[in-house]
């Protein structure tokens, strides 16, 4: 695995809690693919311990890169 295969995104809008979540290039860190456009819902810092886990929590899947700039998501 090279790199860093995380990048944390934050979603924040004025009738609503702050939104954490990261981006996990689970292609680059372990070979899966189809999660190529997903935000997995959490903070960096306290992520679980494996991928299984990782991949068990709460999640919204899109189609695309950009779709995830398009729901609010942004790089924090």
């Amino acid at each position: 695995m090279a790199g860093w295969p995380f990048l944390p995104v934050v979603r924040r809008a004025a009738d609503r809690e702050e939104e954490l979540g990261v981006v996990f290039d689970a292609l680059g860190a372990c070979g899966l693919t189809g999660y190529r456009a997903t935000v997995f819902h959490g903070n960096l810092f306290a992520l679980p311990p494996t991928v299984a886990a990782l991949l068990a929590l709460p999640r919204e899947v899109y189609d695309a890169p950009e779709e995830v700039v398009h729901h609010g998501w942004r790089v924090d």
